[in-house]
């Protein structure tokens, strides 16, 4: 093993990325001088797992997995990467099954710990379950845009466009509780056009504009409805607030994956700013096959109603900051 080890330190002790070996049960024989002083894999060791979050430090990242070989002995190589570039590493690599096996375990572990804090989901929540619903939150963004990366797009269904919109956006309004606040649905008179995309990811986007949108603006939140030949679209316009401190709570995770939800199903997404207002607007192609033919099949009412808890339930602690 000593041979094996002194030949990985002759390839890598010296490059310009951060490597370092462990045994196959997870113990650390070596590593290159750009490594941090602790290293930790952040949950129980697998062997089965070639891509795992890691600790640095105080730094969190994500190392992928090399075997390296003699034929007598067997090493692990791994390569420390940020989480940005493993983020934008998917698709490129064959890790669909590895994360969705970490997801799962997310999952269980947060279930736990939910079932621990509170009793009942629609009671008034605590600091505590708030952080529960943002980590939730976050692993059902980070799962769709994996299943959306890798082409597994699950049940596409014919969504009426400004109806479904509009059924978002007054989801939306139940939750949010800033009397200078108002959500306004506008919508031309060319008539309902149906698009074809997947229903969960489709109200996760939305729910994920709104919401950066109520975070980040001063007071009003526009969404006007429009449709262009056989174009549908949607603009989520604000007047953005410099000062707020709720910038902080803006994923830009959430809104680049409800930017790749919208253009892997043939729709655009666009952020300008004009007279200081923003907008997010939203382009989907119609879908031809007709509205009768199609049928129109939306989420289920539960799965709706847990994503709108998931991005909405805790928004009221940032707009009563703004009063």
């Amino acid at each position: 093993m000593d041979k094996l080890i002194k030949t990985i330190s002759g390839l890598y002790g010296n490059s310009e990325a951060p490597y370092f070996v462990t045994t196959e049960h997870g113990n650390i024989v070596w590593k290159n001088p750009l490594c941090k002083d602790k290293i930790a894999f952040e949950c129980d060791y697998d062997d089965g797992i070639k891509t795992r979050r890691i600790t640095t430090d105080d730094t969190n990242a994500v190392a992928d997995c090399t075997e390296i070989s003699d034929g007598e002995n067997k090493l692990l190589l791994w390569k420390i990467n940020s989480l940005s570039e493993a983020v934008n590493k998917l698709g490129c690599t064959d890790i669909y099954c590895d994360l969705n096996r970490y997801f799962s375990e997310m999952d269980r572990n947060l279930s736990v710990i939910e079932d621990a804090c509170t009793a009942d989901r629609k009671a008034v929540i605590s600091s505590s379950d708030r952080n529960i619903v943002s980590v939730r939150r976050s692993i059902t963004v980070l799962k769709e845009l994996t299943d959306s990366v890798y082409g597994k797009s699950g049940q596409d269904a014919s969504l009426i466009f400004d109806e479904e919109i509009e059924r978002a956006v007054r989801e939306a309004e139940k939750y949010i509780d800033f009397p200078k606040l108002s959500l306004t649905y506008r919508s031309d008179e060319t008539g309902s056009l149906a698009i074809r995309t997947n229903p969960r990811r489709f109200y996760i986007a939305v729910f994920t504009l709104v919401r950066t949108a109520v975070l980040l603006s001063k007071a009003d939140v526009t969404v006007e409805l429009s449709s262009f030949g056989k174009n549908a679209c949607a603009a989520f316009s604000f007047e953005p607030d410099n000062k707020s401190r709720n910038a902080a709570a803006v994923s830009q995770l959430e809104l680049f994956a409800a930017g790749l939800y919208i253009k892997n199903c043939g729709g655009s997404f666009d952020i300008f700013d004009n007279d200081g207002r923003r907008t997010y607007r939203v382009r989907f192609p119609s879908y031809d096959n007709g509205i009768l033919s199609a049928g129109s099949v939306t989420a289920r009412i539960d799965e709706f109603s847990e994503i709108a808890f998931l991005f909405f339930s805790d928004i009221s602690e940032y707009t009563l900051s703004k009063e």
